[in-house]
C-alpha cells in the first residue's frame, strides 16, 4: 500500500475520526473531507481515491454491501438496517480503511 503525505491524509483521517467519535451524519462528514482534501499528486492519486471510495462507502453502507455481494447472493434486510444502525460497523470501516496505525 502507498503511503500519501501527510498533508493528503490527514483530512481525511479527521473526518473520519469526527464521524466514529460524534457520530454525525455520514454525508456530511463524507462532504466535509472532500472539501478539505488537496488535490492529489499523479502518484498519489490511486490511493486518494481508494480513501474517498472508503468515505462513498461509510456514507451509504448498504450500496457497499450490495457492491460486494457474489454473484447468486442477496442481502438479509432486516441485518442491514441492524448493521446500519450500529455505531461499530462505521468504526470498522473506518479502520478498515485507515490502516493499521491509525485510531
Amino acid at each position: 500500500m502507498t503511503t500519501l503525505p501527510e498533508n493528503a491524509t490527514e483530512p481525511m483521517q479527521k473526518a473520519m475520526q469526527r464521524a466514529v467519535m460524534l457520530r454525525k451524519s455520514m454525508n456530511d462528514v463524507w462532504r466535509a473531507a472532500l472539501a478539505e482534501l488537496p488535490e492529489p499528486v499523479a502518484a498519489d492519486a490511486a490511493e486518494v481515491a481508494r480513501l474517498r471510495q472508503a468515505l462513498r462507502d461509510i456514507a451509504d453502507p448498504i450500496s457497499a454491501w450490495r457492491r460486494d455481494l457474489k454473484d447468486g447472493y442477496t442481502l438479509d434486510g432486516a441485518m442491514c438496517v441492524h448493521m446500519a444502525s450500529d455505531p461499530e460497523t462505521y468504526r470498522r470501516m473506518a479502520r478498515e480503511a485507515l490502516g493499521p496505525n491509525v485510531l
